[in-house]
């Protein structure tokens, strides 16, 4: 007898433990969430986070002044993870998950139990057929941008406006040109260009034969991306999060990439409710891989290499054809493309540019710094430049928006830019040989010189002599004008 009630004691005491134990767990409340949580994700940023949504009318009104001519650069919207990488969510990303499950359950982990219950019932839906496609999320976000340009710029639509659209071939910068077209012109019926497969213009990038052999493809282009994921903060960075999911070994870099990788697409496909996979970062954490993303986009397509911006100079060339073109009536250009035409695009402007370089080692001092890829370079980002006609002014002026935010050119003395002095003061951008810089071939050189000619575009050699030749006497003359 006495044994069997040592026994049973023994079964209780173990069954009070359990039961402690696990209500112990359903005190992690999520009620210290944060209500205002960090969501900028580098390139993989909702665009709903960052645009100047508000009506800004009065930031176009500039006395005395009529917009003449926009012209349009943007990326693509929010989009699916690549093929790639939606195989990775579904193989790895899974086994994490059900790691984080099988961890809260047996107590590990400072995950509150709301967390708990969406791990538990959260599936990957996305397949392989979705790879790179563009989100509805990221469809809504053009067909907003599209609204809101016509009610700023077009909202006196006419007949006698003129309209071009151009995309590459993938498939998101169709949609995305679709959407935005819904959004900017209901009532007509916009031709979006079929896109050339080999595009010299919105993808100047493919051309550029020295970028891909000396930046693009080359280890020491990432050194301080990698450096950085070596570095005490990441490993820190790493151990926290390893110990919030409960894991018994130390997470690993490339499962904390696959853990902010399913946290930031969900979240940009549903920017209006908070993923269950970013519960897992603090916004310290957030902003280390942030930065991680940073290091190679900096060193890639931004300021690290001055090859990178160089080589957008066919988009800022024709930006300058474009906008100064005489028709009759209004005109807009709207251009779709990719992260890696903009952000060269944003630099060749000198925009956002920090004193400092981004490197492995500064992460802390540059935490003010201008070259924040998700709020330059988020999903759906955009330049807009508007040619604007005066009647106290001569000579015409631009003004420049970026993410619908009206902002002023560097080189430029004031916002807006006289038209002269933007033609000067970037005149080794707009007159650059694109060919020479980048050692492209003939052939595609020809393909650049004979773009179609209905795109707004550079369509032979002569409209390209007449804008060098324009650029040279604006240089030559324009000092009288312009106090450069």
């Amino acid at each position: 007898m006495f044994k069997v009630s040592i026994m049973n004691f023994k079964a209780v005491f173990v069954a009070l433990i359990a039961i402690l134990s696990w209500n112990e767990i359903l005190a992690r409340t999520c009620d210290n969430k944060d209500e205002n949580p960090y969501l900028m994700f580098s390139t993989k940023t909702s665009y709903f986070k960052v645009f100047n949504g508000s009506n800004i009318h009065d930031e176009n009104d500039i006395p005395g002044c009529q917009a003449k001519s926009l012209w349009m650069l943007a990326r693509h919207g929010s989009r699916y993870p690549g093929s790639d990488d939606i195989l990775v969510m579904a193989d790895r990303g899974v086994e994490i998950k059900d790691a984080i499950v099988e961890a809260y359950s047996s107590g590990k982990g400072s995950l509150c139990h709301e967390d708990f219950i969406q791990f538990q019932s959260w599936s990957f839906n996305w397949t392989q057929d979705d790879g790179s496609l563009l989100s509805e999320s990221g469809k809504l976000e053009m067909f907003q941008i599209g609204q809101r340009v016509r009610k700023r710029f077009f909202d006196d639509i006419k007949d006698e406006t003129h309209i071009h659209f151009r995309r590459t071939y993938k498939k998101r910068t169709g949609q995305s040109a679709e959407s935005f077209a819904e959004g900017a012109f209901p009532d007509q019926s916009v031709e979006i260009l079929k896109p050339l497969h080999t595009d010299p213009l919105l993808r100047f990038f493919d051309f550029c034969t020295k970028w891909i052999n000396d930046i693009d493809e080359n280890p020491e282009t990432y050194k301080e991306q990698r450096l950085f994921g070596e570095t005490d903060v990441m490993k820190k960075t790493l151990k926290d999060i390893g110990l919030a999911i409960g894991f018994n070994e130390e997470l690993n870099l490339t499962d904390g990439l696959i853990i902010y990788d399913i946290c930031r697409y969900e979240q940009a496909h549903q920017p209006d409710k908070f993923s269950v996979w970013c519960s897992v970062f603090q916004e310290t954490h957030l902003k280390v891989f942030e930065y991680y993303e940073e290091l190679k986009y900096w060193h890639k397509n931004g300021y690290g290499h001055a090859l990178n911006y160089l080589m957008a100079c066919p988009l800022v060339q024709d930006a300058a054809l474009t906008l100064q073109k005489e028709e009759i009536g209004k005109s807009g250009t709207f251009y779709f493309s990719h992260s890696e035409a903009i952000l060269p695009f944003l630099a060749a402007l000198d925009l956002f540019k920090d004193k400092e370089p981004l490197r492995h080692d500064n992460f802390h001092t540059m935490s003010e710094r201008h070259y924040q890829t998700s709020r330059i370079g988020s999903f759906s980002s955009n330049v807009i430049f508007v040619l604007l006609e005066c009647e106290e002014f001569p000579q015409k002026r631009l003004l420049t928006y970026h993410q619908e935010r009206r902002i002023k050119l560097p080189r430029c003395d004031s916002d807006p830019c006289n038209w002269d002095q933007f033609m000067s003061r970037y005149q080794d951008v707009i007159g650059c040989q694109f060919d020479q810089l980048c050692g492209t071939d003939d052939q595609a050189n020809e393909e650049f010189i004979n773009l179609d000619s209905n795109s707004g575009e550079t369509n032979n050699a002569k409209s390209l002599f007449s804008l060098k030749l324009c650029m040279l006497c604006t240089f030559l003359f324009g000092s009288a004008l312009i106090n450069s």
